[in-house]
């Protein structure tokens, strides 16, 4: 190992993921950096997941750890990334993800040089459907407002649309900057990562760099689709746009205004989106979100409910068009 580099940590947290873990772990260790750990740990598996990590625990680069008792998503996170990774940098890789390019670390360490005020380092990231076997990568226009340039103030790119992710899938933090700023893991399961890096780039830069680093596997057990309630949307989404928001309030990193415009911003867009999913496949818990949402956030749900979108899918799609695809198989 290289001890003038800064340590990374590529940190993979795993519970049943038998099938997909050994390529996580792979594609780790095919990276080329030279000071690297890979910290693996298992919250208690069921299956035989750790039968199928074993066998890499022969390169040293490899720390494998198993929860005696399972924690859940939220506290294996905390646990693993804030105790047991021992990085300057850490990388969140998915048990069911795996990294494509083996040089991004290398090329993400080397972009950033010197500077000790880099809080993230974006790479480019594709998803990969596991039922069809197709890659896709994002949309070309979006990726552009992300990548145009490699060094960035972070409240510029926490300005950017809220339809742009800047979640961990593909992205180095900085465990130096989280700590000294008291950023770490709460109790949100689906998006934690994305409050997480909004409030570095409240008090840090952010170093987009453009290449292909990440593959997101879609399938069915995507925490995403297996955990949309009502309760986790609450608490979860929600709850990562008021606290991103109060963060960035309270370390006065732009002006109150233009903070307030991007709290709503953000509120509409994911708001929007969860009422639509809800109301197409868990009718249950759209009711429960939309009475929340009326409540707390009445003139967004007013802007919401009487657009043309969610009009269409309500009155149009939901009750004729979908039933009639279905009998058709169209």
């Amino acid at each position: 190992m290289d001890e003038k580099l800064p340590l990374v940590s590529v940190v993979i947290t795993s519970y049943n993921r038998q099938q997909w873990i050994a390529q996580a772990i792979e594609s780790a260790l095919q990276q080329n950096y030279p000071n690297l750990e890979i910290v693996v740990n298992d919250d208690c598996s069921t299956d035989n997941s750790v039968e199928v990590i074993k066998p890499y625990l022969n390169d040293p680069r490899v720390r494998f750890f198993r929860n005696e008792k399972n924690l859940g998503i939220a506290l294996n996170y905390r646990l693993t990334f804030m105790e047991l990774a021992k990085g300057d940098y850490l990388m969140n890789l998915g048990s069911d993800d795996y990294l494509e390019n083996p040089s991004f670390i290398s090329d993400a360490i080397k972009a950033v040089g010197n500077r000790q005020d880099v809080g993230i380092i974006f790479g480019r990231s594709k998803l990969f459907f596991e039922k069809t076997g197709e890659f896709v990568s994002n949309d070309p226009i979006r990726e552009e407002l992300l990548f145009h340039t490699t060094m960035n103030k972070g409240m510029d790119i926490f300005f950017l649309p809220p339809f742009i992710s800047r979640g961990w899938g593909g992205c180095l933090v900085n465990a130096h900057i989280m700590r000294a700023n008291n950023i770490n893991f709460s109790d949100i399961k689906l998006c934690d990562d994305q409050r997480i890096n909004f409030m570095l780039m409240a008090v840090s830069d952010v170093v987009c760099l453009n290449e292909p680093c990440y593959i997101i596997r879609m399938h069915d057990n995507n925490l995403g689709v297996t955990a949309m309630s009502a309760d986790a949307a609450i608490n979860d989404i929600l709850g990562m746009i008021e606290q991103s928001h109060a963060y960035a309030h309270e370390r006065k990193a732009a002006d109150p205004t233009r903070l307030l415009e991007w709290k709503n911003e953000f509120l509409f867009y994911h708001v929007r989106y969860t009422l639509l999913y809800m109301i197409v496949n868990r009718p249950a818990e759209f009711r429960k979100f939309a009475g929340y949402v009326k409540k707390k956030y009445p003139a967004i749900y007013r802007q919401i409910v009487y657009s043309k979108k969610f009009l269409y899918v309500k009155y149009l799609y939901n009750p004729i068009v979908r039933p009639a695809k279905r009998l058709f198989r169209v």
